[in-house]
């Protein structure tokens, strides 16, 4: 796949912090889809939405994944649907980067 992905922190009105993480599937010119014998470019839109309530951080997500090519969409549907779950393991690496982030900050000060 070839992809466009965005990632960054927003801030409601109400002053909550929100984190975001969205990729979607792009063509381009230099990389011709589907050139290669036997290969098929699948495409794809997601986005995760991140919010820390109290100890927890909540995830919501929605994507979209259309394969394309002798794989059954549901078959595609229940590989991609395990990969996109995954995203649990994601807390620790959001943790992660925003202890980094205050101890940068100390280092600053």
């Amino acid at each position: 796949m070839l992809n466009y992905e965005v990632m960054g922190q927003v801030m409601d009105e109400h002053g909550n912090e929100f984190a975001f993480h969205s990729y979607q599937s792009i063509e381009r010119p230099e990389w011709p889809a589907d050139n290669m014998k036997g290969i098929k470019r699948a495409h794809t839109a997601t986005c995760y939405l991140y919010r820390q309530h109290s100890e927890y951080i909540e995830c919501f997500f929605q994507g979209d994944f259309f394969a394309r090519g002798k794989v059954m969409q549901k078959v595609s549907d229940y590989a991609m649907a395990g990969k996109w779950l995954a995203v649990s393991n994601a807390i620790q690496c959001a943790q992660a980067k925003k202890f980094s982030r205050l101890m940068e900050s100390v280092d600053v000060k």
